[in-house]
């Protein structure tokens, strides 16, 4: 995964949690996201961010709107209104 071991024991006992850049390989090393599994959209949308490594501004940059806005969409506070069609991408 790229860490040492006092990196991953610190995961292991939940001391530091990793950064979005070593989600990617640690959801293949477990083979799974260990993460509750997501209930609604914006749950959805952290998760699949969570999946590719990204941050949020990385994933704004995708769908192509604000990373003030991609934060609230992530947080339920908004709704999409716009890119529907590259967020639906984004998501599957």
């Amino acid at each position: 995964m790229g860490v040492n071991e006092f990196t991953y024991l610190l995961w292991e006992h939940d001391k530091t949690e990793p950064t979005m850049r070593y989600w990617p390989a640690l959801i293949e090393f477990i083979g799974g996201d260990p993460s509750p599994p997501p209930i609604n959209w914006h749950e959805r949308l952290k998760a699949k961010r969570r999946s590719l490594g990204l941050t949020v501004a990385a994933a704004a940059d995708l769908a192509d709107v604000d990373e003030g806005t991609y934060s609230r969409w992530e947080r339920g506070l908004i709704r999409p209104h716009v890119a529907k069609g590259k967020l639906k991408r984004y998501l599957s």
